[in-house]
């Protein structure tokens, strides 16, 4: 995901530019190594961006600058606050998703207010 977080960052904020626009916070969810966010905070540098994934994952990483910080948590039990979230989806995860607990997903979908980048 990483890799591919990289190829699609810059793409993602130059299309999207206008999803991001007024957000002052973020948090990319499930954000592996922050690829994603480091590439919004760069192109949005008053924005506060959080890259949240579990503890293994975000073990030993260092903020990257001023304004991406990374939270070790499960999304499914809590999301930091923010303006907005960020969420890649990819098949497999869909995948998992839909044979996962449904009340959990709606609850988690809910509490959200999605950038939705198609």
């Amino acid at each position: 995901m990483a890799r591919d977080s990289c190829m699609i960052a810059e793409l993602v904020v130059k299309e999207g530019r206008s999803a991001f626009e007024g957000v002052g916070s973020l948090v990319d969810v499930a954000g592996g190594t922050g690829n994603m966010a480091k590439a919004v905070a760069k192109a949005f540098p008053g924005m506060s961006c959080t890259v949240l994934d579990l503890p293994h994952v975000v073990s030993g990483l260092e903020d990257g600058g001023n304004n991406v910080k990374y939270v070790a948590g499960d999304m499914f039990e809590s999301i930091p606050a923010a303006d907005a979230v960020l969420l890649k989806v990819i098949s497999c995860f869909l995948f998992y998703l839909i044979f996962y607990n449904l009340n959990i997903i709606f609850n988690y979908i809910c509490n959200c207010k999605l950038i939705a980048l198609v």
